[in-house]
């Protein structure tokens, strides 16, 4: 079974990451509902196809890190937007809540068009988490209007992950919706991320990826295992 989801895995990424692109950059807004220090929204810019932060970066009470990349502008078969990693940690192990929009955006991209899936996969764990710390992915599609930010046509059902302990249990989530997609347009990750009061810490991974839709349900199958093994074989692209 699992050389049989690596298999339909490397299969499904055949031909999209590997598509020389010069198209829109990725794009990254942080921001807090629940800062206790002065933080403004943080807004990042990436090339085409890679994002990173370089590392961690402080953001009110807490330290973030993000790593990511795209096909961008899509390949003959999907387009996909994946973070690799996502980490926050809270920087004092103090007794607030905090809670962080994490929105990685990127337009242009050109294919596939007509009828198509959007689907979205979820997995991470909990590094430390005293009470229940819980992560929420958003994918998002914008069509023809392909603007960034919180301009989404159709958006795949909300996936979420819940960690408490030290560590906590891994957690894999996904979910799929159909469309037609038409050129161009954007997608986007909402990250909604909740670290409980204490030294709270997650790692995530997160990706939203556009296929298209030859044969209906036999596709949504394929996608779901393909999607599943998306982190292990979609490294660094240039």
């Amino acid at each position: 079974m699992k050389k049989l989801m690596a298999g339909l895995a490397t299969a499904a990424l055949v031909g999209v990451v590997s598509v020389p692109a010069e198209a829109g950059l990725i794009q990254v807004t942080i921001s807090s509902s629940t800062c206790s220090s002065a933080c403004a929204d943080k807004v990042l810019t990436g090339t085409t196809n890679d994002f990173t932060t370089g590392g961690q970066i402080a953001f009110g009470d807490v330290f973030i890190s993000i790593n990511g990349l795209s096909n961008n502008p899509g390949g003959p078969v999907a387009s996909f937007l994946q973070q690799n990693t996502i980490t926050i940690s809270k920087a004092t192990p103090n007794g607030l809540d905090e809670d962080l929009t994490v929105e990685i955006s990127q337009t242009d991209f050109l294919t596939p068009v007509g009828p198509s899936l959007l689907g979205s996969a979820l997995s991470g764990t909990g590094v430390s988490s005293p009470a229940t710390s819980t992560v929420t992915l958003q994918s998002g599609y914008g069509s023809g209007i392909n603007n960034a930010y919180s301009n989404y046509s159709t958006t795949a059902p909300l996936v979420t992950c819940n960690f408490s302990g030290a560590p906590a249990p891994a957690c894999a989530q996904n979910s799929f919706v159909g469309l037609n997609s038409a050129a161009p347009f954007s997608l986007s990750n909402i990250f909604n991320i909740h670290l409980a009061a204490g030294l709270s810490s997650v790692n995530v991974t997160g990706t939203t990826a556009l296929a298209s839709v030859p044969d209906g349900g036999a596709t949504m199958a394929l996608l779901g295992l393909a999607m599943t093994g998306l982190g292990l074989v979609a490294r660094r692209t240039k």
